[in-house]
């Protein structure tokens, strides 16, 4: 079954090498040439693709096998095309197919959406045909999309299913158990479903990541700085001066050279040190690196510690006055510049990302003369590592999105690493949805855990700037329904 289950899938995704192998190791005549010849007209083949009623074709078990495959193969091509079409054909084949050829056949309609949200937003229909391929075995990656397709319009149920048929790691991880005790508090005439869901959040609420922030405000606790930062003691510190792998790290790192060298050498020392269990030593190199300016290293370093921590190391706040009177000028919460800021660049200045942008806030060269344009300024793109008008510069543009997409944190953290245009997109079409939610089902895996982390880290500015408490599902918000048009770059 499980290789049945591996031959569907790579069917589904069209992967013709990995489908033929998998028929082979089922004895299932299915050749590759086989499978590009089906590549090519899908729909010409479906229109007198053999019978597949087991109960009416008297054909070889292996046969059969591989004309069910090559069925599923031909409809995930048409579905490529047009998921309409794919769903005429099926609906046009439905009676002449056994039940699990079915039942995988939308699966393969409901996979077919997810491309489409990009360019069109969320079909509802795919979690009514997720819901019809229940039963048969779930890949993980099939999985996850039913459970994100049933977060996005609320259907616990559907929720709770779609976990059950992840495998037992998958099931065990933080996201996934979140979102079961999300969907177990739903059941609200089930005392045991409550009680279950609280002991969920409890045990994610122990760390203040993602995942533990939600947690911590569905059981109402606050977030606070609970104790004072580890500092590190002069004993780290000697322990730090004689460690050959830190030593190697800051010296290549003094000289000046290149920074996949030294950087390199700082991720082994904070690795051996981790496996040392020696936090103490860590957040010494942490802090030294802190003191020069080296401060990608530094958060690296302290998010690597188990027992000591220290906020004001892991979460750095340089360049202070700027970022305050900047974000304070176009009326951001330097929390939030911050929490971006971090994510975008770790601090280095000079950082420059595959596609170009550049600088702490990551601005793109059209963005800026964009922004210069609406200032009234000259602008070159060697300015992007100008530490001042990066700074303005990201400001600038992160309120103007803000400003297009309702004010929306949420939205407008999307919108600055996806684009606004795709984040309105996504955005509910009738009735509002819980920011946790929008987040979990943005189809962009960068730009989800791009938003998970920009706001995990506004909630830990928040502290380090002075606030006495913090709230992750008071800072997310809820997602409003589309409207207007969006302006600029």
């Amino acid at each position: 079954s499980d290789r049945i289950q591996r031959l569907w899938t790579m069917a589904r995704a069209g992967r013709v090498m990995d489908t033929s192998a998998a028929a082979t190791a089922l004895g299932i005549p299915l050749p590759p040439e086989s499978l590009y010849s089906l590549s090519n007209s899908p729909q010409n083949w479906l229109a007198t693709a053999p019978l597949l009623n087991a109960t009416l074709a008297a054909v070889p078990p292996e046969v059969q096998q591989a004309n069910e495959a090559a069925y599923l193969f031909a409809l995930a091509r048409l579905a490529d095309s047009s998921t309409d079409m794919a769903l005429a054909q099926l609906e046009k084949d439905a009676n002449r197919l056994p039940d699990a050829v079915r039942q995988y056949s939308y699966r393969i309609l409901a996979m077919s959406t997810l491309d489409d949200i990009v360019r069109s937003g969320f079909d509802p229909r795919a979690l009514e045909w997720f819901g019809k391929s229940a039963g048969l075995a779930f890949s993980n990656e099939e999985a996850e999309a039913y459970a994100r397709m049933a977060i996005r319009f609320s259907d616990w149920e559907q929720l709770l299913k779609a976990l059950d048929a992840m495998s037992i790691t998958k099931q065990q991880e933080r996201i996934w158990q979140y979102w079961f005790a999300r969907a177990s508090q739903q059941r609200q005439s089930d005392p045991n479903a409550q009680r279950v869901a609280m002991s969920f959040y409890r045990q994610l609420a122990a760390q203040d990541d993602y995942y533990g922030l939600l947690a911590r405000d569905q059981l109402s606790i606050e977030t606070r700085q609970l104790a004072p930062a580890y500092q590190p003691t002069s004993a780290d510190f000697a322990r730090l001066d004689a460690n050959p792998h830190f030593g190697r790290a800051f010296a290549l790192k003094n000289m000046n050279s290149d920074a996949s060298f030294y950087n390199r050498e700082w991720n082994w020392a904070v690795r051996q040190a981790k496996l040392a269990k020696d936090d103490g030593l860590i957040l010494a190199a942490a802090m030294r690196a802190n003191q020069q300016n080296w401060l990608d290293r530094s958060i690296y370093a302290t998010e690597r510690t188990e027992r000591l921590f220290n906020d004001q190391l892991r979460y750095p706040t340089p360049f202070k006055e700027m970022v305050v009177s900047n974000s304070n000028r176009v009326g951001l919460d330097a929390a939030w510049v911050y929490g971006l800021m971090r994510q975008e660049s770790r601090f280095v200045m000079n950082a420059r990302s595959n596609v170009g942008a550049g600088g702490l806030m990551q601005i793109m060269p059209d963005t800026a003369r964009w922004v210069a344009r609406r200032l009234g300024e000259s602008f070159s793109v060697s300015q992007l590592s100008d530490m001042s008008t990066n700074i303005r510069y990201g400001t600038f543009y992160l309120s103007h999105i803000q400003g297009q997409l309702m004010n929306q944190p949420v939205l407008a953290t999307a919108g600055y690493n996806a684009g606004p245009t795709r984040a309105r997109r996504w955005q509910p079409l009738q009735s509002v949805l819980p920011a946790d939610q929008y987040t979990e089902t943005i189809p962009f895996l960068e730009t989800r855990d791009y938003v998970k982390n920009v706001m995990t880290n506004a909630v830990h500015y928040g502290l380090v700037l002075g606030k006495s408490t913090e709230s992750l599902a008071r800072r997310m918000g809820a997602i409003p329904t589309q409207g207007g048009a969006i302006e600029g770059p």
